[in-house]
């Protein structure tokens, strides 16, 4: 007979967090002044990719809450409010896990498993959807599925901000118009920042020096 949670026994979930933080205190503990040195490294390296395992977690908690309404039924006004205010994360960073999470769970699947085996880091998952969601709708599905494999491959060997760039580089080879119009875009808010910056500069130099007081006094 089945089991009810809360009833006869925690759901696995459950127990397997309540694992997790009880391992957490444990390594919080340890002296980490006896391990030598290569130790030290592995057990750096091995942290990362724990962290990108407990990301791809959160990511799957978060899409379910999502698809169930659970957040919503609380009276929030969506799954990034919730985050927002129960978990304190910050607004930006809360719609970026929604959709994150939504497009590992159905169009980034390969992302996906890669984050959830280490593979990756969870910023490293965030660039691949975007470079890929930079795509048009008219590129092949093949297509893009052949450039997410790409970047997870290179995100195996480079950080987040390299592999940013090598998404550009694959926005311009499958998709070059909507490469050279993005680019063209990006060039064009950069000179009115530019252009608004130099500006606020002089008004602040001539407020500056009707200010100064006349010679003599």
């Amino acid at each position: 007979m089945a089991e009810s949670w809360g009833v006869v026994g925690e759901h696995p979930a459950l127990v397997a967090l309540g694992e997790i933080d009880a391992g957490l205190d444990n390594l919080a503990a340890a002296n980490l002044w006896s391990l030598r040195p290569q130790q030290l490294r592995e057990l750096r390296v091995d942290l990362e990719r724990v962290a990108a395992r407990l990301a791809a977690a959160g990511l799957t908690v978060t899409r379910e809450l999502d698809a169930s309404g659970a957040a919503v039924e609380t009276g929030a006004s969506s799954s990034a409010g919730w985050l927002r205010g129960t978990c304190r994360i910050d607004p930006r960073a809360a719609n970026r896990e929604v959709a994150l999470a939504a497009a590992l769970d159905a169009r980034l699947a390969a992302t996906g498993a890669a984050l959830a085996a280490g593979e990756i880091s969870l910023e490293h998952a965030q660039v691949i959807r975007q470079a890929l969601d930079a795509l048009r709708l008219a590129v092949p599905a093949t297509t893009r599925s052949d450039g997410e494999a790409w970047l997870i491959d290179q995100a195996r060997t480079f950080d987040p901000q390299a592999l940013s760039r090598l998404g550009r580089h694959l926005l311009h080879v499958l998709d070059p118009d909507n490469g050279r119009a993005l680019e063209a875009d990006e060039a064009e808010q950069h000179r009115k920042q530019t252009f608004s910056l130099g500006h606020r500069h002089a008004d602040r130099r001539r407020t500056g020096r009707r200010l100064r007081a006349p010679p003599g006094r």
